[in-house]
């Protein structure tokens, strides 16, 4: 039997082995660093607990040369035993490290689809416009529900000031953009990550929102919140246009860039007293996957089957999104 089904004999032996197996490393590796009165002493006990193996000893007597055995580790196991809750610690997670690393390069890769890119095969990064009115907006365990079923992130405006509410907006495209700054954030309020960063005037005086570099539906949720649809935002840009109502200005793209982008400013058409949220929307999670990378090795994939790929060194205008 093997596992929890093992005899008390067979785990006992087991045991034996292990210990052997440690004092066989201290010997190899603290032979010169030990007394020979403290090397002969292990020597000894492990010999001992060895012949006690070879000839088949009970569990009894294997336990009492096991703890005898563990004495002398005890006063001449240096770094190896008895070892401190950091060095387990830091062997644990790095045995941990290296199995996962292992299992992510040859085996499967965990996968987000960051963008629609892929849609309908795959979801990437969406977003759900919320009522503005903090009693109609999902409350706290609702937040927690949609953070758990659908990775959803909550992103708010809310106004610094009274005022008229205004945006940036590059000149690309039929429909403005709304105009960004790429700069360093967090990734779950943790880890180092790009972001772009969305600004809005209240009265003059700025207010942000950051998002996922890849996510790509601020633009639509502006035009939708403000406008009605892209359409209500051209009708008002070419209004604003003919009675004077745009701004020029500029934009750092690229933080600490000392190139400073072509912008516009115009008043979306509000107003907001300071406290109020002029915007709030959830990002949801796009599709989690499991990459296969060992497959495809030994087998030709089937037409319709979805693949992941890199692009960081195809060059070509067919694997451009439309921002460049």
């Amino acid at each position: 039997m093997f596992g929890p089904f093992a005899s008390v004999e067979r785990k006992m032996r087991e045991n034996a082995g292990n210990w052997l197996e440690l004092a066989d490393k201290v010997v190899h590796f603290r032979r010169d660093q030990l007394a020979a009165a403290q090397l002969a002493g292990l020597e000894q006990k492990r010999a001992d607990l060895r012949l006690k193996l070879k000839e088949r000893a009970d569990a009894a007597k294997l336990k009492l040369g096991i703890e005898a055995l563990e004495a002398v580790l005890r006063q001449t196991g240096g770094t190896f035993y008895p070892k401190s809750a950091l060095v387990e610690n830091v062997e644990f997670f790095l045995v941990a490290a290296i199995i996962i690393l292992g299992i992510r390069t040859y085996f499967i890769q965990p996968f987000k689809i960051p963008t629609n890119s892929m849609w309908p095969s795959y979801y990437g990064m969406t977003a759900e416009r919320l009522p503005l009115a903090d009693d109609r907006a999902p409350g706290l365990a609702s937040r927690i529900f949609r953070l758990v079923a659908f990775g959803a992130s909550r992103r708010e405006v809310v106004a610094p000031a009274d005022g008229e509410v205004s945006a940036k907006f590059f000149p690309y495209g039929q429909v403005p953009q709304l105009a960004y700054t790429v700069k360093r954030g967090r990734k779950w309020h943790l880890l180092p990550a790009m972001v772009k960063e969305y600004s809005f005037f209240v009265g003059g005086v700025e207010a942000t929102v950051q998002v996922p570099l890849d996510f790509r539906e601020v633009d639509a949720m502006v035009q939708e919140a403000f406008f009605g649809g892209a359409e209500g935002m051209l009708r008002h840009f070419n209004a604003a246009s003919r009675n004077g109502g745009v701004e020029r200005s500029t934009i750092q793209v690229n933080e600490g860039s000392a190139d400073a982008t072509r912008t516009f400013t115009i008043k979306l058409g509000r107003t907001a007293r300071a406290g109020e949220t002029i915007l709030r929307f959830d990002i949801l999670t796009g599709d989690q996957l499991f990459v296969d990378r060992l497959s495809y090795h030994f087998v030709r994939p089937s037409v319709g089957q979805g693949f992941v790929f890199r692009t960081d060194n195809i060059h070509s205008e067919y694997m451009r999104s439309t921002d460049g």
